[in-house]
């Protein structure tokens, strides 16, 4: 351990000037002492920048949060190097520059503050205890001096700091540099982000803004397609999330701010609001804003706002007057590094991107933020999967519950009239009963597509509108309306009971078919990333697409391995919704169809329907049309027949593959036996010709069962 003494002449005249001249000074001032580096005394911009008054007694790793004993003990060690060679060994030259090097910590406290410091250690006076101890008798000074730079790591080793006695004082000297630190800090992690919608960063965005601009909130308007995505955090919640067209910022701040390519400053909100989103703002509790704009630098000669603005920026306060010609300058400050963000974040009409095909959409993205016309998104050469999971005969099991609802509905009225047939207007009355049991009648032989409504307004109109003369009848008139109303109480104003059983067992398998797809999905993304493109309506639909252009590592391992777990995701969410089926109200079959497809195809983003769209080369031509015979078969082939029977070829229960060729049929031939070793699957194979689908003939299919999940393993044919 070094011995320490103070210079108490020494320290008086430092405290002195301290006193006279120092607290004075912008710059943070402090006397340490010379042994533990506590704060012997300070000046008045010290503790201010320490958030504390009593500063005295505290070592410097006591203030600072990342600034430890042993990085204190490293700092001072290297200071004392310089005395001992002067005081020690009369040596004054060397390389002393890296002592004059700042150090930035961030201050401990409640609020975030930085500061950059220097040691000065000239006033150390070393002296060695015992003279005869002497570390460094076999080190050529002379030849060290000569080299450019101490190496402070040796000496830090090689002295015995315990032999060492010091005195006289260490000045410490800093600088508050919050604002500039947050400034850097904030444009290092803004160039690292790829967008800031995402809710983390949004909110990481608001948390560093607020710190720098002393604000309340902030608000980002991402322009893209004549839309703009408006996202408002007031006191770090969110308030707003939104997409409208471009002419709501008409007029605005924000579109002021675009149009004069500069900071844009609100100082008083109530004074001028000029659009409904100020007015929204101010009814937040904005007073000011401080407005960033975005722009990309383009290399066209465009005029069209949409095409260039990025978008902006704004930090928010409760205060008026709260931002001044300082905040602009650190507002300007950040606008490179702010662009960078909002460069790679895709364009609206990329909102939904498939994580395989992100990178692409990204690149394209990059292109268009310079102001490069846009080009197509296109997967080439990739392998198409298809598969439909349909729950019956949706139509006819939907209008069978619709019958029954308003069958139900039009037994309460007739309870009701007939209660009402005691009354003295019995004829009129008894003739109301005839036409409504005589439409039930019609509708118990046959349902038309606009029963469903028209049912509902024949009651309207002839019943419901003598309501309130039923409730004057008998109490056992009054009773059956009170049965009917009862049996109507709801948004529809109308028997709902069948319906509700259905769509509550429908939701619930295709509830499940999802999760029990997506589940399987995972797995098969882990084979190969792909495409995957799921709609549901009646069960769920997924088309898949695999290739190189999509994963460089694609490989015919690859395909078949994907074409194989692709059955065995179908076969399992079979299996799931046969075990809910028989817990549900209506107990909905559910059939299982897979296009098989050996060509490959094109991809291209159309970004009207946001989706990846099919198109296939034409012999001898350059260009590329939407493919329409895919789409044909994918439309109707859940539907579709055989050729010898004229039945649905897709069975509940049952796995169907729809194929063209022989080559296909011998791959997935051996896949179906693979699921028969697995008992998946039954041996047994119903196979037959597709009728003619909107002209596409030469269509197959081949039928297997699917067997339940406790099924033991079936023998192979």
């Amino acid at each position: 351990m070094l011995d320490t003494s103070t210079n108490a002449n020494s320290y008086s005249r430092r405290a002195d000037w301290l006193s006279a001249v120092g607290q004075h000074s912008q710059f943070a001032i402090a006397l340490l002492d010379s042994a533990t580096l506590a704060v012997r005394e300070a000046n008045a911009a010290f503790t201010e920048v320490m958030g504390t008054p009593t500063v005295e007694g505290r070592r410097l790793c006591d203030l600072f949060v990342d600034f430890d004993e042993a990085m204190q003990e490293r700092l001072y060690h290297r200071h004392l190097l310089r005395p001992i060679l002067r005081d020690i060994y009369q040596l004054e030259g060397g390389d002393w520059q890296f002592l004059d090097e700042p150090i930035v910590v961030a201050v401990r406290g409640s609020q975030v503050r930085y500061v950059e410091f220097w040691l000065r250690s000239q006033d150390l006076k070393v002296e060695r205890i015992d003279p005869d101890l002497d570390e460094f008798v076999d080190i050529d000074f002379a030849q060290w001096l000569s080299e450019e730079t101490i190496s402070s790591q040796f000496w830090e080793e090689k002295i015995r700091w315990s032999n060492y006695r010091v005195t006289g004082q260490l000045l410490w000297e800093g600088l508050d540099i919050t604002a500039r630190e947050q400034v850097q800090r904030l444009m290092a992690w803004a160039i690292a982000q790829n967008s800031f919608v995402e809710p983390q960063a949004f909110a990481k965005l608001g948390e560093q803004l607020r710190s720098l601009f002393r604000a309340s909130g902030h608000l980002l308007v991402s322009v893209s397609d004549n839309r703009a995505r408006i996202l408002f955090d007031w006191q770090g919640e969110l308030q707003e999330d939104e997409t409208l067209p471009l002419d709501i910022l008409e007029g605005s701040h924000f579109r002021r701010a675009a149009e004069s390519h500069r900071i844009w400053n609100v100082p008083n909100l109530e004074r001028d609001c000029p659009t409904e989103l100020e007015e929204l703002l101010l009814e937040a509790g904005v007073r000011s804003l401080l407005i960033i704009p975005l722009w990309r630098e383009s290399i066209h000669n465009e005029q069209d706002l949409s095409s260039l603005w990025l978008g902006c920026i704004a930090v928010v306060s409760d205060r008026a007057d709260r931002f001044d010609r300082l905040d602009a300058d650190r507002a300007q400050s950040l606008v490179p590094a702010l662009k960078v963000p909002f460069r790679r974040t895709a364009p609206e009409s990329f909102a939904r991107i498939h994580p395989a095909l992100e990178g692409r959409f990204l690149q394209e993205a990059e292109r268009r933020s310079f102001g490069l016309s846009p080009e197509p998104i296109i997967c080439s050469d990739v392998y198409p999967l298809y598969a439909a999971l349909r729950m019956g005969d949706f139509e006819r099991d939907r209008d069978l519950a619709i019958r029954a609802d308003l069958l139900k509905q039009f037994s309460l009225a007739l309870g009701v009239v007939e209660a009402a047939m005691l009354e003295p207007q019995a004829g009129f009355i008894g003739q109301l009963a005839i036409d409504l049991q005589l439409y039930a009648d019609r509708l118990s032989r046959e349902m038309k597509t606009e029963d469903e409504i028209g049912a509902l307004d024949y009651l309207k109109q002839h019943f419901e509108v003598y309501c309130d003369y039923f409730r004057q009848c008998s109490a056992q008139t009054a009773s059956a309306l009170e049965a009917y109303e009862a049996a109507c109480a709801n948004e529809h104003r109308s028997v709902m009971q069948g319906r509700d059983r259905y769509d509550r067992s429908a939701e619930a398998i295709q509830e499940r078919l999802r999760l029990t797809w997506e589940q399987h999905q995972l797995k098969m993304q882990e084979i190969l990333p792909h495409y995957c493109h799921l709609e549901q309506e009646n069960g769920i639909s997924a088309q898949l697409y695999i290739g190189a252009s999509i994963q460089a590592r694609f490989s015919l391992f690859h395909l078949h391995s994907l074409r194989y777990e692709h059955l065995r995701a179908i076969c399992n969410c079979a299996r799931a919704a046969m075990e809910i089926r028989d817990r549900l109200d209506i107990p909905l079959e559910v059939s299982h169809l897979v296009l098989v497809q050996n060509t490959t195809l094109d991809l291209v983003y159309d970004e009207k329907s946001q989706k990846m769209v099919e198109i296939r080369d034409l012999a001898g031509s350059s260009t590329k049309l939407r493919e329409t015979r895919s789409e044909i078969i994918k439309k109707h082939i859940d539907r579709a027949k055989d050729t010898k029977e004229n039945l649905p070829i897709a069975r509940p229960g049952m796995l169907t593959l729809v194929y063209s060729t022989p080559d296909e049929w011998t791959e997935y031939h051996q896949y179906l036996r693979y699921l028969v070793r697995e008992g998946s699957i039954g041996c047994k194979i119903d196979s037959g010709s597709v009728e003619s689908l909107q002209g596409i003939t030469g269509l197959k299919y081949a039928r297997v069962p699917v067997l339940p999940a406790d099924s033991s393993g079936v023998k192979e044919e």
